[in-house]
């Protein structure tokens, strides 16, 4: 999953996106501001400086640590009490589970015998 955000304030170094609802770590990284993970509240914390109206983007790397799982993003401004980050985009590579891939294969080698048979 990746996810871009643009921020309409101004900069401040403690501003950042906080990801929380894993499972596990999600291999969060980005190449602006440093990302961190804390295994007791599940959150990914993103800090950094904000461009005012620039996307920055945020990738996960590990899609299983939010299978089934409702991830909350919130915005955190140590100066503002109504942090806002617009998202400009999320992307998602759909991943196949194993079962529905063995299920298919199962189903190919059921076709393939069923046509030697016939």
């Amino acid at each position: 999953m990746t996810v871009a955000f643009s921020r309409a304030d101004g900069p401040d170094s403690d501003d950042g996106i906080v990801v929380s609802g894993f499972v596990s770590d999600p291999g969060a990284a980005s190449t602006y501001g440093t990302v961190s993970w804390d295994a007791v509240s599940s959150s990914v914390f993103w800090n950094y400086n904000w461009d005012a109206g620039a996307a920055q983007t945020l990738s996960f790397s590990n899609s299983s640590a939010s299978v089934g799982q409702t991830i909350i993003f919130s915005a955190n401004d140590s100066n503002q009490g109504n942090a806002q980050a617009a998202f400009v985009s999320i992307e998602f590579n759909a991943v196949p589970e194993p079962s529905s891939l063995l299920i298919l294969g199962m189903g190919i080698v059921g076709l393939a015998g069923r046509r030697r048979r016939g």
